[in-house]
């Protein structure tokens, strides 16, 4: 009957879909924080936690715990042969881990290519850590997200 048992969801829960574009700079720079995930777009909050403007999951006081949390890039106009990251910052570093995303050759300087990769994290954050997608461009020049396909999310699964 596609009844699932024995699992929940512990609130707060967030997902943001990206409002507009967002220039990521060239391959010379490090991740960028991703923002722009505003109501003119869909974006959820259960709690109080979520900042949809800045792209910033805060844990509120007695919401520590272990989370899973998602991110998914979009990058317009990557070409030849480079790479796009998009990974989990908690706390303001460069991710650790991330997924990377490589353009297919196509033997032509001038096509363009959307490219998009996935990244899942569980991740234990305390009272007061923060967590923003970021992404790395790695073509020669700055590119724009594609702001149908870049969202973030997450939820708590326990205590």
């Amino acid at each position: 009957d596609g009844t699932i048992t024995g699992a929940s969801i512990i609130q707060p829960l967030f997902f943001g879909i990206q409002d507009t574009d967002q220039s990521i700079p060239s391959n010379s720079t490090a991740f960028t924080k991703l923002t722009n995930f505003s109501t003119d777009a869909v974006n959820l909050n259960t709690g109080t936690s979520w900042n949809a403007t800045t792209g910033r999951f805060t844990v509120a006081s007695g919401q520590a715990g272990t989370y899973k949390i998602t991110g998914v890039g979009r990058l317009t106009g990557q070409r030849r042969q480079r790479t796009m990251r998009v990974g989990i910052s908690k706390n303001g570093a460069d991710p650790t881990f991330y997924m990377e995303e490589i353009t297919r050759h196509n033997n032509s300087p001038s096509a363009r290519f959307e490219v998009q990769t996935t990244v899942i994290q569980i991740m234990t954050l305390a009272v007061g850590d923060y967590v923003e997608l970021m992404m790395h461009n790695g073509e020669t020049s700055a590119q724009n997200t594609g702001k149908e396909g870049t969202y973030f999310s997450g939820y708590r699964l326990s205590e």
